[in-house]
């Protein structure tokens, strides 16, 4: 990495520490970064915004004098009721839940031509707005807090919200497992290495992107694994996991079918959770960390989180909770 006078980093939080690190090291003048803060936690709000050669700025879609008129309409399409100045004046920020639900519901309800408590216009023209976000399903909190408010916050009903960041997979388990995850034109195929130490679950993805054809997975599988490597898979898929896996085990790998069962993804995702989770910090296993979310459905008006996982943000996943299912964990 050569030397520059200036550097600049997009999406920071998405950037692997030792990456910025070594690239601000060369920078002999002047850098900076941006980032949405999508996640709650993070190395660069407790090690870089803070120090005394840092100069921190928040800005969000309000201050900037060039957004597009249909920028604005889409970031504001993602208030929930529960974030507007009338359900908070009747206490939609309250910690106790149903204090809470009954302030969203006052909210819902209330009638906005007759304006009984006087509220200024536009907080009722808020209030239609987000109602309206409610009724047609664009209603996000997250997005909301991270790219309307440019307030810190994980998604709502993330999946694994605890887990430690780490930089390498340590040397010393002794107990190692693969998964995998087909994935052909749009989704990626992956390949977690997953690590017991006690009570505690290692997992380092190595390779993340589509695999069209089975020799295209092969490929790739060859680079990380050897003949002798057991590696568990998801036999399902539309264009054919049993096929993918037929053609492993053709080219002398060992790649096995997972047993796949009504319930087996949330029987997985149980034994995934008994474990501490450590992960190897690589840009896709943070965006799949904070990304893989319960589904939400609408009660009473407004859309809460449910227990059913959303299919989406789960390659890396699907791959670990292969091999923690057949490998009984």
């Amino acid at each position: 990495m050569a030397l520059g006078d200036y550097l600049y980093i997009n999406e920071a939080l998405n950037v692997p520490k030792d990456v910025r690190n070594q690239a601000l090291q060369r920078c002999r003048k002047f850098w900076w970064m941006d980032y949405n803060p999508s996640a709650s936690e993070h190395d660069i709000y407790t090690q870089t915004i803070g120090r005394q050669d840092v100069g921190f700025l928040k800005t969000t879609y309000k201050d900037n004098f060039q957004i597009a008129p249909a920028e604005r309409t889409q970031i504001e399409s993602y208030q929930p009721v529960e974030l507007s100045k009338i359900a908070q004046f009747y206490g939609s920020a309250s910690e106790d839940t149903t204090e809470k639900f009954i302030a969203i519901q006052k909210a819902l309800k209330y009638d906005t031509d007759k304006n009984q408590v006087n509220f200024p216009l536009a907080d009722l023209k808020e209030l239609v707005r987000v109602k309206q976000n409610e009724d047609t399903g664009t209603a996000d909190k997250f997005k909301w807090m991270v790219y309307g408010l440019g307030e810190r916050m994980a998604p709502e009903g993330v999946i694994f919200p605890n887990v430690t960041w780490i930089t390498e997979f340590p040397k010393d388990c002794e107990k190692i497992y693969y998964g995998t995850d087909f994935g052909y034109t749009v989704d990626p195929s992956t390949l977690p290495k997953v690590g017991i130490i006690g009570g505690n679950m290692f997992i380092d993805n190595k390779f993340y992107q589509p695999t069209p054809t089975s020799n295209d997975y092969i490929n790739l599988l060859s680079q990380h694994v050897d003949k002798e490597t057991s590696v568990w898979a998801d036999p399902s898929g539309d264009n054919g996991g049993r096929g993918y896996i037929s053609a492993c085990r053709a080219a002398g790998y060992k790649v096995y079918a997972c047993a796949v069962f009504p319930g087996s993804i949330k029987y997985g995702i149980s034994v995934i959770k008994k474990y501490k989770l450590h992960l190897v910090g690589t840009p896709e296993m943070r965006k799949e960390q904070s990304g893989y979310v319960k589904a939400k459905a609408k009660v009473n008006g407004v859309m809460v989180v449910t227990d059913d996982p959303v299919d989406a943000n789960n390659h890396i996943w699907d791959g670990v909770r292969m091999t923690a299912i057949s490998n009984r964990l």
